[in-house]
């Protein structure tokens, strides 16, 4: 045996390293992490998506003048255009006004107040002879149906007596006593539609009237005379300028839409009296514009001009809607959103313009996420994950609900 010899080496085992691995696993999984979180603190805003919502503009549609509503045109969900009827506003105080000023610009004062005086007494003849039209039809109503009551039960005992064998009768009393009766039913017939014609008539002219009161300020007739005379000389400035102005008035007590738009509320109904400025009904518009709102870690990130893509929470579609920023709020805004914790957020409003407006609905929650200046592989896995939150969201809520 040589004691010099050299000594064998051993062969090493070839998954030695392998195991060394397994069992050094959660240092690498934190190593791992660490690195990650490194760089996607470094890509910052590019794997960030945020929570917005399509920008839904209501403009309102009120008066300009105190006054009732006579009439509206539309109802709810209907598409309007610009300069379409929303509503018409009573305008008799205003048309009476217009109607005093014309005869002031066509004669000279004291011409116009004969003539007005004689507008007003005619409104009173007129209401005076149609109460006395209506009380003599109200008479005549009664004389017609008492004569009508009176006839029908002669026909009736007349043919009782005949079918009794108790009386023979000429045919032709038989028959006169039937064609008087049915005309005496027409005409009796037709007196509630002749009463309700009168008595529009008298609605009608006590309205032109009151119309005349209200201009003149007066309550009592003895004094219109006086007071016409007097608001003729202090009338400011000449008829003509006076209907000129009434006029534009005038076209202000009809409610029209300055909007292309959708109707997305009534607030009134006829007969409602409104006071200036007070919101009749809302037209949506349709708007091109995302809100968004950006958390305060990534503020400082987005930049004008940028670009980004909007994914709808609703709907089966997933494409991406592209959009640019073009506004960003100067200042960050506390308690605005609420987060999954229950604690508030701060953030940033960032506005951005979609160019396929008829895409989204006006109000709905959508994600935004700004396009991304990493690695095409972190795109695709942003352009895979982020459709799919809609999707986690609504199985998340229908288990709560379950529960």
């Amino acid at each position: 045996m040589k004691e010099n010899a050299a000594p064998v080496k051993l062969p090493r085992h070839p998954k030695i390293w392998w195991s060394r691995i397994k069992t050094k696993w959660p240092f690498l999984v934190w190593i791992s992490a660490v690195i990650l979180a490194f760089y996607f603190y470094a890509v910052g805003v590019d794997m960030a998506a945020f929570v917005g919502h399509v920008e839904a503009i209501d403009l309102p549609i009120s008066p300009v003048e105190d006054s009732k509503i006579q009439s509206l045109a539309v109802k709810v969900g209907d598409t309007v255009t610009n300069g379409q009827i929303i509503a018409q506003m009573v305008s008799s105080l205003i048309t009476a006004e217009i109607a005093v000023n014309e005869a002031l610009a066509i004669e000279n004062t004291a011409t116009a107040t004969d003539r007005i005086l004689s507008l007003y007494n005619s409104y009173q003849r007129a209401v005076s002879d149609a109460e006395s039209q209506l009380q003599s039809e109200t008479v005549a109503r009664g004389e017609k149906e008492g004569e009508l009551k009176a006839t029908t039960a002669e026909l009736k005992r007349l043919r009782k007596l005949i079918d009794d064998k108790v009386l023979t009768v000429d045919s032709t009393i038989i028959s006169r006593l039937v064609t008087q009766e049915a005309s005496l039913r027409e005409a009796v017939r037709l007196y509630p539609d002749t009463i309700i014609a009168i008595e529009k008539r008298i609605s009608d002219a006590r309205a032109g009237i009151t119309s005349v009161k209200k201009w003149l300020s007066i309550d009592s007739e003895t004094e219109i005379t006086e007071a016409l005379i007097e608001r003729t000389h202090t009338n400011a400035g000449s008829p003509i300028q006076q209907v000129a102005l009434l006029r534009q008035r005038l076209e202000q007590y009809t409610l029209r839409s300055s909007y292309n738009g959708t109707i997305a509320h009534l607030y009134e109904r006829p007969g409602n009296v409104i006071a200036r400025g007070t919101p009749i009904a809302t037209v949506l518009v349709a708007s091109d514009r995302v809100i968004g709102f950006l958390p305060e870690v990534f503020a400082k990130e987005p930049e004008l001009g940028m670009t980004a893509s909007i994914y709808r929470r609703s709907g089966t579609s997933m494409e991406p809607i592209p959009a640019v920023v073009t506004t960003m709020a100067p200042r960050i805004e506390p308690t605005t959103i609420t987060g999954p914790s229950g604690q508030s957020l701060r953030g940033r409003r960032i506005y951005l313009t979609t160019t396929r407006t008829g895409d989204l609905i006006p109000g709905e929650t959508v994600d935004i996420q700004l396009a991304s200046r990493s690695s095409p592989w972190l795109r695709a896995i942003r352009e895979l994950i982020l459709p799919l939150r809609s999707l986690f969201s609504e199985s998340s809520a229908q288990a709560k609900s379950a529960n």
